[in-house]
């Protein structure tokens, strides 16, 4: 169900908004780089380079997809989906690790 009040203005205002703040994290650059070219749909997808005419086989190397466009390779994906699900895990088991181990003495 779409904001009936919604309008590109206010998306490119909290699109804006977001960046503003972002800049400010202490993250590296090439994050904060890298987050700006996938919002702005500008990253090196096999879609994007076919618009620009580059000759490659339309689809996903690695799930068989029949396109890898920006919203498939960060959330359709079953390969991404599986990483993701597996730095997830590593990172809980990591910290409950700590977690734990603080109690121990």
């Amino acid at each position: 169900m779409e904001d009936e009040g919604a309008t590109t203005s206010d998306t490119q205002d909290i699109t804006s908004s977001f960046f503003n703040r972002m800049w400010d994290i202490k993250i590296p650059s090439k994050v904060k780089h890298f987050l700006w070219r996938a919002v702005h749909n500008i990253l090196p997808t096999v879609d994007n380079l076919v618009k620009r005419k580059v000759n490659l086989e339309q689809g996903c190397k690695f799930c068989n997809n029949q396109r890898e466009y920006i919203m498939h390779v960060f959330n359709d994906c079953a390969f991404s989906q599986e990483i993701c699900r597996i730095l997830t895990t590593g990172w809980i088991v990591a910290e409950l690790d700590g977690f734990v181990g603080s109690f121990e003495d």
